[in-house]
């Protein structure tokens, strides 16, 4: 059985991932998945914070200039979605029809 869309978030996804568990409402393996996923986001968002100017730090970029991390880092993302149509198109013409 999923777990309910509609439980309250609160704030502890530990412990809402633990009563879930305990109403049978998710099984262990995604309950561990849960537990993992809480605790790595909970420490990349205190690393966040506690790094955040590190993240407007400049570079020299070879065609852009001064460039900061963050602004290096949203291009590369941006960048990448755009490439994602000629990835599908390459599966497409490799998987074999089923």
């Amino acid at each position: 059985m999923e777990p309910n869309s509609e439980a309250p978030d609160t704030g502890q996804p530990v412990a809402l991932a633990e009563r879930l568990a305990d109403e049978g409402q998710m099984n262990l393996n995604k309950l561990l998945e849960a537990v993992v996923y809480a605790r790595s986001r909970r420490a990349a968002k205190t690393r966040w914070r506690r790094n955040r100017r590190a993240f407007y730090r400049t570079g020299r970029h070879s065609e852009f200039g001064d460039v900061t991390i963050v602004r290096q880092a949203a291009y590369f993302a941006f960048h990448e979605q755009t490439h994602l149509p000629d990835i599908e198109g390459l599966c497409s013409e490799t998987t074999p029809a089923a």
